[in-house]
């Protein structure tokens, strides 16, 4: 299979997916901001939506990079094959945030989530309730983290496991919490993967050096840079 060469030209088309049906994680609540910077001067152009079936292959082949902010990451068989090989045959990822819950689904009682877990990197195992965060940038030299400094932000820290496979390009620490991976990129199949773990709620997307993140994160992804 041929890996797809950078994409520089020509507008790029997003697939955003999340769901309101939660009293937390609502991307009603952020849809307006992350469209914002998913945009930004990209040539980009954002597509929302709260229902799955958009990731059915005769659906999601219209698009150039998926930007996963679901809570019930639960699929049905056609709806992850869609998801999966869209990303192994060249195209891009983008997790945020609840992306990793995968625990908290069905797919643990389908047996779906460790092939959810290979493609996003990690899976979530438990939190606090939002609060100061250090974010530390731990790979300067990446791409995608060019021109983004530590920076501390209100948020939910993570607690994550994590495959071997991964870039790791920041940390989040809370004080007393050890330093455990916020932000990391890795390659699934012909695809790119980022993940970022912050996001839990609009005061998160305010930060100036997060939406940094989430806006190089898709030019990576996406073979922009």
């Amino acid at each position: 299979m041929t890996r797809p060469n950078s994409q520089t030209e020509g507008n790029l088309d997003v697939l955003l997916i999340g769901q309101n049906d939660l009293s937390f994680h609502k991307l009603g609540e952020i849809e307006d901001t992350l469209i914002d910077v998913l945009e930004d001067g990209k040539d980009v152009e954002v597509v929302a939506t709260t229902d799955k079936d958009a990731l059915l292959p005769d659906n999601i082949s219209q698009y150039d990079v998926v930007v996963d902010y679901m809570t019930d990451s639960s699929m049905n068989d056609d709806q992850f094959t869609g998801l999966s090989n869209h990303v192994r045959d060249g195209k891009g990822y983008l997790g945020i945030h609840c992306a990793s819950m995968l625990e908290a689904t069905e797919n643990t009682r389908s047996g779906r989530m460790d092939e959810l877990e290979d493609l996003v990197g990690g899976a979530y195992l438990g939190t606090e309730d939002p609060q100061k965060i250090s974010i530390d940038i731990e790979n300067p030299d990446h791409v995608v983290t060019q021109n983004i400094d530590s920076y501390e932000t209100m948020d939910e820290l993570y607690q994550l496991r994590t495959s071997d496979d991964l870039d790791i390009l920041a940390t989040g620490d809370a004080g007393e919490s050890r330093s455990i991976p916020v932000a990391w990129t890795k390659e699934y199949g012909d695809g790119r993967v980022f993940y970022h773990s912050g996001g839990h709620d609009r005061r998160a997307f305010s930060s100036p050096e997060f939406q940094k993140f989430i806006g190089r994160g898709l030019s990576w992804v996406s073979r922009r840079i």
